[in-house]
């Protein structure tokens, strides 16, 4: 629990130090964009720190186009010469 409490102080402090500079573009997209990340990343290294399991992300990622790619797959055999 000290890990994670360590790692979200330390992660406050980049967060303010890098958010000064991103406020200087004045570009709402770039400030939520980076807010995002930053929320995730957190998210991510809190989560290893107390030990939970985190998936792959080439295994989520495989998760959601193997729908797509499983027909397209199939229709680009048909096409291929015997």
């Amino acid at each position: 629990m000290l890990m994670a409490i360590s790692v979200s102080l330390l992660s406050l402090i980049l967060f303010r130090v890098e958010y000064k500079q991103v406020k200087k573009h004045k570009s709402k997209k770039d400030k939520l964009v980076f807010i995002g990340g930053c929320i995730v990343a957190l998210y991510l290294v809190i989560s290893l720190s107390i030990g939970l399991p985190i998936p792959s992300s080439s295994k989520i990622l495989d998760q959601v186009f193997q729908p797509v790619t499983k027909p397209i797959a199939n229709l680009l055999k048909t096409f291929q010469p015997k």
